[in-house]
């Protein structure tokens, strides 16, 4: 995507997205963790909740072999957000 391409999404479907997130959770991620190769990530994370891509309104689906989530946990004193499984754009 150019820096002079325009979203695909609307400020009220950003907003409509990031309403939904913070209705289901109480964590307010400081940090993003995407890539490939951190699965066993996962295993380290405490308290975790995870939203389907499926479910979370707007949000671009998994192209990955097993559907993608969007997990919000804690990791060292820390919360971050995790997310699970390889997202394209369309």
């Amino acid at each position: 995507m150019s820096s002079t391409s325009e979203s695909r999404y609307t400020y009220e479907q950003y907003k409509e997205t990031a309403d939904w997130l913070l209705e289901r959770t109480q964590h307010m991620p400081k940090v993003a963790i995407c890539g490939s190769g951190l699965g066993g990530l996962a295993d380290l994370l405490e308290n975790s909740v995870a939203f389907p891509y499926k479910d979370i309104p707007h949000f671009p689906q998994s192209t990955g072999d097993v559907p993608g989530a969007c997990v919000y946990s804690a990791w060292g004193g820390d919360i971050v957000s995790d997310q699970h499984c390889r997202r394209t754009e369309p």
